[in-house]
């Protein structure tokens, strides 16, 4: 049964953070730049484009957190914020299921969006982690938050108010907000499933 600490979460992921700023803060500052440009120099007509590059960048976001995270800044590469194209048809997929199933659930009944919401939180990072597909890395972030529900939602919402300061201080504290965010997101993610793997 998963399950994890908030307090040592955060203790970690801010470690995490301190310790890979650099790297970090240029792949926020990367992404930041690219959909500024995009929403420059591009018109309503290549919203298509604006929509796959965004969750590319989304995905690449993941990906060179999850390998700065489990080994450290000087052996990851900012090229891997790009190398994400393999991923992308199954995350926008996984995330229709995800955002459809959310919806059905606080349409019908309110109390099911909420659990579908948490339940279904890690799957993105099930598709670039592991390479998953589209039901199983729905299925595994279910199974993988079995027992902290509670907590996990209450950890989104600390999430939420943390990059709210964040965006509160003329946007500018995000660009370290939303690394912290990361590395916490991936400690917790790394704990849950690795005692549900134990388990």
């Amino acid at each position: 049964m998963g399950d994890f600490s908030i307090k040592e979460a955060f203790s970690v992921g801010y470690r995490k953070t301190v310790e890979n700023i650099g790297l970090l803060i240029s792949a926020v500052l990367i992404i930041f730049l690219i959909e500024l440009s995009l929403y420059i120099f591009l018109n309503e007509s290549a919203i298509l484009i604006q929509f796959l590059i965004g969750t590319m960048l989304t995905l690449g976001f993941i990906n060179i957190s999850l390998k700065i995270y489990n080994s450290n800044e000087s052996d990851v590469k900012i090229a891997e914020l790009f190398k994400v194209f393999n991923y992308l048809g199954v995350y926008i997929i996984a995330s229709s299921v995800y955002l459809l199933s959310t919806f059905i659930g606080f349409v019908f009944l309110f109390v099911p969006g909420f659990v579908v919401f948490v339940k279904f939180f890690f799957y993105s990072y099930y598709i670039v982690d592991e390479g998953a597909g589209i039901l199983e890395s729905l299925s595994k972030s279910w199974k993988a938050t079995n027992g902290c529900g509670f907590k996990l939602f209450a950890f989104i919402i600390i999430l939420f108010f943390v990059n709210l300061g964040g965006a509160l201080l003329l946007g500018i504290g995000l660009f370290f907000t939303i690394p912290l965010s990361m590395m916490t997101v991936i400690h917790v993610y790394n704990e849950i499933s690795y005692k549900n793997i134990v388990e």
